[in-house]
């Protein structure tokens, strides 16, 4: 294809992902006889009667002279009454200066031999409602039965798409009010390929309050340059733990902007975002609780009042478990009046269940002590509460258990906030998989209509000019002829290649078998991997969709192996792990790795695409499996639930249709 021509330019700079729905107008072509091709004009005019498509023809001074029939439809303007003229462009681009500019560009494009372009224009409908077009422009020269020269242009109304996510913009707007909206401070940052906590990516109005820097200061920073407790060596190390266990809760203290520093407790969760691992950190100001443990470790004598101060439930429980003294804090929190609880045994009101459980945890509180342990209780009108406890026994001279005090850190808003910042981040799993099924859809129309479109009509060219070629008898012109041809199978070799690319059509008309065997072939052709293919499964009854992503999570299994296994060989073994699930292995014997610095996908960044794979097999309902060691290879298993497909959100099953090669 020459530079310059129609979809060149999306290469560099890809437009909307758009489908047109070309099928009709093949059929209606194929029907028209050799002549037609030859003649732009009845080319042109069989566009015009195509369903989805507006179509005109503006010539080089900018006056309209083909209008087909669905822009009539879609603009309200008929083609009568803006024939001939310049005024669709004051009655489509109410704004002077955009309709001037789009006589210009469409003024310069006319005197452009072979010259294209896509443009996407917001014009005012004749009801005065909006509407967007996506329009593909493509110079005309005149010729004998076509005596206009200037600028055809097909185009396709994607109203509903820009509106579907102009709302989509709107929930994430919502969403970040919310993100602002919280009390506790807020950090979201990356982690870079060492492992070390990237800047700042974005912050909350809650981060700007607690350390008196505004959000762009922030966002310039990272959590080495505000956290002055923690060495770097220590960040590293949480790190680690983080990508161990996927959430971590440490103690810290934040530098303020006037040099002070604020103790913080640090709630951190991973997650991945576009295969990316992204932090979110909330943290939330730990000075009150901090200088209540601290009174507690300097003062064996304490006084009811300096208790009675205290914004956390504390009681003291005797060594038979009766309750000797609450707060009142522990009256408001709990909702029960001292005279209700005094000299009270175990079990306790608030337990409500798990009786046996809670007094041997109380036991062992009583004696040995708890710092920081995660309890939900039920307050006296029924309301479920969370807080965190920490247990000092006291003893006296001789060692006998005495005393212990408990202390109840109220945790119930921030349990609620946690289970809101769940949802949000189901929902974030909710939107990446309607996109990976969108893309997924959107590659097979785009490689579909590649072929249907393109492909034919290339096809048909090289007929033509096989034809024509034939009645050429000038060798001069038969060698034009020759390069044109050659062109033209370049052409169809190359799009036959993207559409495999796309989406390879024999993973929807053949099988899944068949597609792993062309992969094979591929990485073997591009890579020199050596494959054997190991297929268990009695027969093809996958789900499209899991077809898809088994797919596409085997190629990107096979270029881990290419990029970091330093070996040339692999095996692939697909079989049924039970009836309701299917096993997909992928083993190679090359360096391995240590898994126990790698747990959970570890912290190595070039393994990113193993958690994006992670991601979407726990959304589908599976779990990944590894097993290496260092020098002895890798093995990595996918477990993939295959419940029939009308029972699982995201289908993207498509009928199987013809496709290149």
């Amino acid at each position: 294809m020459r530079k310059g021509e129609w979809g060149e330019n999306f290469k560099t700079n890809p437009p909307r992902q758009i489908a047109l729905p070309l099928e009709n107008e093949l059929e209606y072509l194929e029907q028209q006889d050799d002549n037609m091709f030859q003649n732009p004009s009845l080319w042109f005019s069989a566009s015009l009667h195509h369903p989805d498509l507006l179509v005109c023809f503006i010539d080089e001074d900018g006056r309209l002279r083909f209008w087909n029939k669905t822009a009539e439809r879609v603009t309200g303007y008929s083609f009568e009454f803006l024939s001939g003229s310049r005024k669709w462009l004051s009655l489509l681009y109410a704004n002077v200066e955009n309709w001037q500019r789009m006589l210009s560009s469409l003024r310069t494009l006319a005197l452009m031999q072979g010259a294209s372009a896509s443009i996407e224009t917001k014009i005012k409908k004749k009801d005065g409602k909006p509407c967007t077009i996506l329009w593909a422009c493509n110079n005309v020269m005149p010729s004998d039965d076509f005596p206009f020269s200037g600028v055809a242009c097909l185009g396709i109304d994607i109203t509903a798409r820009v509106n579907r996510e102009k709302r989509l913009t709107e929930r994430i707007t919502t969403l970040s009010a919310l993100f602002d909206n919280m009390a506790d401070a807020v950090f979201l940052h990356e982690i870079d390929e060492d492992g070390v906590p990237g800047i700042f990516v974005e912050v909350n109005e809650g981060a700007s309050q607690m350390l008196g820097y505004s959000r762009n200061e922030l966002l310039g920073s990272s959590p080495n340059s505000i956290d002055i407790f923690l060495k770097k060596q220590d960040i590293l190390i949480l790190v680690r733990q983080l990508f161990l266990n996927g959430h971590l809760t440490f103690q810290s203290f934040l530098k303020k902007r006037d040099g002070s520093a604020v103790p913080v407790e640090i709630h951190a969760h991973l997650f991945s975002f576009q295969g990316k691992p992204m932090v979110l950190s909330i943290a939330r100001d730990d000075s009150e609780r901090r200088k209540n443990e601290a009174l507690l470790m300097e003062n064996e004598e304490f006084s009811s009042s300096i208790l009675d101060q205290s914004p956390n439930a504390i009681f003291v429980v005797g060594s038979d478990t009766r309750i000797q003294y609450a707060n009142k804090s522990f009256v408001k929190q709990f909702g029960y009046s001292s005279e209700e609880i005094l000299k009270r045994p175990a079990p306790y009101p608030w337990w409500r269940e798990d009786y046996w459980l809670n007094m041997g945890e109380l036991r062992i509180a009583m004696h040995e002590g708890v710092i920081g342990k995660e309890k939900r209780f039920v307050r006296k009108d029924g309301e479920e509460i969370w807080g965190e406890i920490t247990a000092v026994p006291i003893r006296d001279s001789d060692g006998r258990l005495q005393y212990c005090v408990v202390t109840w850190k109220d945790l119930t808003s921030y349990r609620k906030l946690e289970e809101q910042i769940s949802l949000h981040q189901h929902q974030l799993q909710y939107l990446s998989s309607e996109l990976y099924v969108a893309e997924e859809r959107e590659r097979r129309r785009i490689s579909t209509d590649l072929h249907d479109s393109v492909g034919q009509n290339l096809a048909l060219s090289h007929i033509k000019l096989e034809m024509l070629k034939s009645q050429i008898k000038e060798k001069r012109e038969k060698d034009v002829v020759q390069d044109i041809l050659s062109l033209i199978d370049r052409s169809i070799q190359g799009m036959r290649t993207l559409i495999f690319e796309l989406s390879p059509p024999m993973l929807y008309e053949l099988s899944f078998h068949a597609a792993v065997e062309w992969l094979i072939d591929k990485m073997e052709e591009e890579h020199g991997l050596c494959i054997v293919f190991n297929d268990f499964l009695v027969s093809d009854e996958i789900p499209m969709d899991i077809k898809i992503f088994l797919f596409r999570a085997l190629r990107e299994l096979l270029m881990n192996i290419v990029k970091h296994a330093k070996t040339n060989e692999a095996i692939i073994t697909i079989s049924r792990f039970d009836p309701w699930t299917v096993a997909l292995e992928v083993k190679d014997d090359g360096v391995g790795f240590d898994l126990s610095m790698l747990r959970e996908l570890g912290r190595d960044p070039s393994n990113f695409g193993l958690l994006s794979i992670r991601e979407r097999v726990n959304y589908l309902g599976g779990f990944m499996q590894i097993q290496t060691l260092l020098g002895e290879g890798t093995k990595v298993t996918l477990f993939v639930p295959v419940e029939k497909e009308e029972e699982r959100f995201g289908d993207v099953h498509e009928e199987s249709q013809d496709s290149a090669g």
